[in-house]
């Protein structure tokens, strides 16, 4: 008994030792840039509250585009068979053209925001990810037009190979619809494990990790669980537009409740795929507890939506519609602050770092700057010259500044004041505090 007790002490002692060096090596091999010595334009809460609420408005708006053109393609290759999906698709089809200008828009908040925040992070993988990130802006320029030309030629491409041009057409979009968020996504992930920058070589790569194609796909199904909500909003602000296309409100709400319903239903699935193939380095309490609080909420909301379905005329009621939006807004918010837990948890350690690694070595340059001083200067300065100019024989320009007592300083006491003079000067070079620079000098 006590040698097999004795083995498995052994043995959990040996793993725990595996997995400790296992980090710390690959801590070791972290490259640490040095950040940019620039201090933000305001506090670092307000960059993070507006990257979380411009993020969820882009985010909300980018589901609907998504979600809008599968659903369409679908719909309208199912038409082939039946009209009435024909219909069904176009009714949704005029709203993909609206919901890319927003989420468009909405997405210039965000990417500001997160250049700002995580300037060296965000830049350093789309580096890594190179001809895939370029690629970004043709291709979403491609495929708004190709989105256009699907719109206004529904009528003219309706019958023969010019409807399956037209299927094709959709279907290309899709193709481009699907592949620039895996991209953003790809680079997103990619720019919270450091410790990964040097073995990732371009897009695909980053497409390595494990997480992300289950990160992906959780995507895919909230946007067709969204484009459901909106189908609903559709049908009870727009039915008049609806019913001019030959379409029954009523089942067109209902399809939009079952499309929330079937695919939210399908998260509990890929949900906690995410959760288990995350990095543990970026995991903490708060990043558990709020995607466990947003999948109790989505439940509740499940409940909602199937007694809605199940109640005679209740798809109509705009009230039980506010109720179900009010549930979704409120497991999107829990969802997207989860998000940013294990974003900053992530790269918190290794930012630490780099900003020592960078006051270092700001502080090396800052010291060279004040202390290399030529003669000439030194004597100009012990004369009582300008130490604004370094000149007592030339006419200065500027307003002069003057050290008093200059001769009879300590040499440490002269290199604070000077750093203090420069200071004023200089403050885009002198950015450290003179009482940290020259400590003994301030007395």
């Amino acid at each position: 008994m006590n040698f097999f007790l004795y083995r498995m002490l052994k043995n959990i002692f040996i793993g725990c030792f595996c997995v400790l060096f296992s980090v710390a090596s690959s801590f070791a091999n972290t490259p640490f840039p040095k950040d940019i010595p620039i201090s933000l334009p305001g506090p670092f809460w307000l960059f993070v509250s507006l990257l979380l609420i411009f993020f969820g408005a882009h985010i909300v708006f980018v589901n609907f585009m998504v979600g809008s053109s599968l659903i369409v393609a679908l719909y309208e290759i199912m038409g082939l068979k039946n009209k009435k999906f024909l219909s069904l698709a176009r009714v949704l089809s005029v709203t993909i053209t609206a919901n890319k200008s927003l989420a468009v828009v909405l997405g210039v908040g965000p990417l500001l925001c997160i250049n700002t925040i995580y300037t060296v992070y965000f830049y350093t993988a789309n580096a890594i990810t190179g001809y895939a990130w370029i690629s970004v802006v043709p291709l979403v320029a491609t495929s708004f037009l190709l989105i256009y030309l699907h719109k206004y030629t529904w009528d003219r491409w309706s019958v023969g190979w010019l409807k399956l041009l037209h299927i094709l057409l959709i279907l290309l979009v899709n193709l481009i619809f699907l592949f620039v968020p895996l991209i953003f996504l790809a680079n997103i992930n990619l720019m919270l494990f450091p410790h990964k920058w040097i073995e990732i070589v371009g897009f695909l790569g980053a497409l390595s990790f494990p997480n992300v194609w289950f990160r992906y796909l959780h995507f895919i199904c909230a946007c067709l669980a969204l484009t459901g909500l909106f189908m609903v909003y559709y049908g009870l602000w727009f039915y008049d537009k609806i019913k001019a296309l030959g379409v029954d409100v009523s089942e067109f709400i209902a399809l939009g409740y079952k499309w929330l319903l079937c695919l939210t239903l399908f998260q509990f699935a890929v949900g906690p795929l995410v959760l288990l193939t995350l990095p543990s380095q970026g995991i903490n309490v708060l990043s558990l507890v709020l995607p466990l609080f947003g999948a109790i909420l989505a439940i509740l909301m499940l409940l909602f939506v199937a007694h809605t379905l199940r109640s005679d005329g209740a798809v109509l009621s705009r009230g039980r519609f506010g109720v179900v939006c009010l549930i979704i807004f409120a497991i999107l918010a829990l969802m997207i602050v989860g998000r940013h837990e294990y974003r900053e948890t992530s790269v918190g350690e290794h930012r630490s770092k780099m900003h020592f690694i960078t006051q270092s070595y700001l502080k090396k340059i800052q010291l060279h700057a004040i202390s290399s001083i030529d003669e000439k200067s030194e004597d100009a300065i012990k004369n009582g010259g300008c130490i604004t100019c370094l000149d007592i024989t030339l006419p200065c320009p500027f307003v002069c500044l003057t050290i008093p007592n200059y001769s009879q300083m300590s040499p440490q006491k002269r290199l604070f004041e000077r750093c203090v003079i420069y200071k004023r000067l200089q403050p885009s070079v002198i950015q450290l505090d003179c009482n940290d620079l020259f400590p003994l000098g301030s007395n």
